[in-house]
């Protein structure tokens, strides 16, 4: 599939989420992740899709209403996301 689900057919990365168990942490689960309000701007830029897949957009706000507001945003967080991913 191309839905936001089409991750599953390459397996689960452990990285997206904390060990919330020392045996979970011992496996490898939430190497790497970063808590994104412990970043310095509230949002580390990780990406969680497989590689074969990359970053997806799923929504894509109109530019009226309250929409505009969330449009800014989520402008502004995919140049941080650029910004974190290309150093």
């Amino acid at each position: 599939g191309d839905g936001p689900y089409a991750a599953t057919a390459w397996g689960c990365d452990l990285t997206y989420d904390y060990a919330p168990t020392k045996l979970m942490a011992e496996v490898g689960y939430g190497k790497g992740y970063q808590y994104d309000p412990d970043t310095k701007d509230g949002f580390s830029g990780q990406e969680y899709f497989p590689d074969e897949i990359g970053h997806r957009t799923f929504y894509q706000p109109m530019e009226r209403g309250f929409e505009r507001e969330i449009k800014k945003r989520i402008e502004y967080w995919n140049g941080l996301r650029k910004k974190k991913n290309s150093s």
